[in-house]
């Protein structure tokens, strides 16, 4: 069963942008480096390289909870800072921080594992690996040692669908808490972690942790001490795994593959190799199973690159060379540039009694299991989220054709109805809880206001809310564990450290008030900037959301605003007469002043031609000759002339106290 598979390998390189804060041991940054020595391996060109699809909300909400994931859509330092009761209740201060683009970089880790859960259901592959997933300890409604959403439960479920059985594998140093949890009551799902027992993180996963209700002997739990070396690892690991398989019988394995369990790890324990770790890889493709692949743990990223790239050969079967070829990220691997991570001379504390013991105990668990699982046979049903294509295709056909005289028939209309889950909160109204009402844009843009039922919810949490209780770090765990795990310690030794441990937490536990505060200031960084509030919390730009409040802004005016309107209208139109009546003087002023000029010409005119005709007598010497009456004549047109110039004159006067007189009104 050892020959060709067909492998399809899912990754974006957007994985790798993403940023846990300054210091966080988890550095996404590694996936980007595995890719990078996959290409020059060259073995992208022996698989099928997808870029998955981005999980949505509604996928994510199958697993967790609907007011979990809508944190995570508005979660970032800025209103982690803000909303500090909701971070408290839903993220771990110290592993999960709420760092800048959360939901996006869950998003692509979960949808590449449910992508490649269905690239298995339809039989398009025979192993698929998505070194991006692997997030084992995130539970429903909360975030955990580094994991927000949980990836492994939403690919589970979908193979579920087609799959009556199915096997959960964790090789992580780590206990898979949050897997174990979410099938801890299924006798469909059997899940089985080799994984550090005792004072480290999570706490969980002991020997007789085995299941409860029809999961009872469904959760195998395998805990080792530290220093396991490859040989010790795999003469445990391999006689569990084939009593798995031969009783359980699945019918698809999703393997976990963290790399926090190889020796020099940031946070690990254990001394395994690479080539260690990729046997136990090896073994499993042996059964000829659908097989998942996935990340997890892995702080000392130069060598999770190495194993990963490593597995991947395995995988696909094919011969690398230990001498790396030159990459992008090349002086990472110095200084021997080699593909290969060895084991230390670390101590290994697990004696072959207590490995036979551990043995004994899983073979006795697995009596007790049967293949066949308490659910019947079923038709499966069509792919979540939505219809199946063609099957809706069809449908809508049909009832096209039955309803041809109406234009929207009664499917198409509840296609397109919008869910309360599907409402995104407007950003106006997003920062004031205690209001009485709130504003809700619905996915196709309209726009709405509807009762607020949380209006004081911070006062009420205040006052009833218990501060939450940490349950230890997954940072903190590796540098509390000391020497007591060598050989040479002594018991007195080793109960000194325990107490100090135990001061140590206790410390950690009871956090501050004022701590809070300060913990998710964040500066940003170089390739992800802090963003303003008002780009986290709405996808709506300004004139789209301008435009909005203008066409419903006369649905919610008051009686009072519309009064006051009226009063407005009415002065404006008084004004506007008043205007009217201006324009009419003004006209009436220019009309007068015209013939006023008129008038003046006219006199200007007359009295001009009685100076010439003086002249005129005088240059020609006009004797006594000249009658005295037309002499006087003369002066008595000169009169007149100025007797209209001077009524013209009171005219003008008059016209000016009229329009003094209009304007005072």
């Amino acid at each position: 069963m050892s020959g060709s598979k067909r492998v399809s390998y899912y990754y974006d390189d957007l994985i790798g942008s993403y940023n846990f804060g300054y210091g966080h041991p988890m550095k996404p940054f590694r996936m980007r480096m595995a890719h990078s020595l996959i290409s020059a391996y060259e073995l992208d060109q022996y698989m099928e390289v997808i870029k998955p699809i981005p999980a949505t909300s509604n996928e994510m909400t199958r697993f967790h909870s609907n007011d979990y994931i809508e944190y995570l859509k508005r979660a970032s330092p800025e209103f982690a800072e803000k909303q500090q009761l909701d971070t408290q209740k839903y993220l771990n201060f110290d592993d999960c921080p709420p760092f800048d683009g959360i939901f996006e970089f869950c998003s692509i880790s979960s949808g590449g594992s449910i992508s490649g859960a269905q690239k298995l259901n339809h039989g398009d592959s025979d192993i698929v690996i998505n070194w991006s997933g692997g997030l084992h300890h995130a539970k429903k409604s909360e975030a955990s040692g580094f994991c927000y959403v949980n990836d492994i439960v939403l690919a589970i479920l979908e193979l579920l669908r087609y799959h009556q059985r199915v096997l959960y594998l964790d090789i992580d140093v780590h206990h898979g808490d949050g897997v174990e949890e979410a099938f801890y009551s299924s006798d469909r799902v059997m899940t089985v972690s080799f994984h550090k027992f005792g004072e480290f993180f999570p706490g969980t996963g002991d020997l007789k942790d085995i299941g409860i209700g029809k999961g009872k002997h469904h959760a195998i739990n395998v805990p080792l001490r530290d220093g396991i070396d490859d040989d010790t690892y795999s003469s445990i690991f391999q006689p569990i795994m084939q009593k798995v398989i031969e009783v359980f019988r699945p019918g698809a394995i999703v393997m976990q593959c963290g790399t926090d369990s190889l020796s020099g790890d940031r946070l690990g324990c254990f001394n395994l190799s690479m080539n260690g770790h990729a046997r136990c890889v090896q073994f499993m493709k042996n059964f000829g199973i659908p097989l998942l692949c996935l990340g997890g743990g892995g702080y000392t990223v130069r060598n999770v690159a190495r194993t990963w790239v490593y597995e991947t050969s395995v995988l696909l079967n094919k011969e690398v060379s230990k001498v790396l070829p030159y990459n992008e990220y090349y002086e990472f691997y110095g200084p021997e540039y080699v593909l290969d991570v060895p084991k230390s001379n670390m101590d290994n504390q697990n004696s072959p009694q207590y490995l036979e013991f551990i043995i004994k105990s899983v073979f006795e668990y697995l009596r007790h299991v049967q293949h066949t699982p308490s659910v019947q046979l079923h038709e499966v049903p069509p792919d979540w989220p939505g219809f199946d294509s063609e099957a809706e295709a069809e449908m809508l056909d049909q009832d096209a054709d039955a309803n041809m005289e109406t234009r929207i028939t009664t499917l198409q209309n509840d296609r397109h109805v919008t869910t309360m889950n599907e409402l995104e909160v407007d950003n106006d109204d997003a920062n004031d809880d205690d209001s009485d009402t709130y504003l809700v844009t619905t996915s196709s843009g309209r726009t709405v206001r509807l009762p607020n039922p949380q209006s004081g919810r911070h006062r009420r949490q205040a006052r009833n809310t218990k501060q939450k209780t940490s349950r230890g770090s997954k940072i903190t765990t590796k540098s509390t564990r000391t020497n007591r795990n060598t050989a040479t310690s002594t018991n007195g030794n080793i109960q000194t450290n325990k107490d100090d441990v135990n001061e140590k937490s206790t410390k950690e536990t009871n956090t501050p008030d004022e701590f809070i505060g300060d913990i998710y200031k964040h500066n940003g960084t170089a390739s992800r900037p802090v963003r303003s509030n008002s780009s986290i919390l709405s996808n709506e730009s300004t004139e789209k959301k301008q435009e909005i409040e203008n066409k419903n802004y006369s649905e919610y005016k008051s009686e009072e605003e519309k009064e006051k309107e009226s009063v407005e209208e009415k002065a404006t139109d008084e004004k506007e007469e008043n205007i009217g009546e201006e324009k009419k003087v003004d006209e009436y002023k220019s009309a007068s002043d015209a013939e006023t000029t008129q008038d003046q010409e006219a006199t200007s005119a007359v009295v001009g031609d009685v100076k010439n005709v003086e002249t005129e007598n005088n240059e020609m010497d006009v004797d006594s000759n000249i009658q005295d009456g037309e002499i006087e004549k003369a002066v008595d047109e000169i009169m007149e002339a100025e007797e209209t110039v001077q009524n013209n004159n009171d005219v003008e006067e008059n016209q000016k106290d009229d329009l003094e007189s209009a304007n005072n009104l």
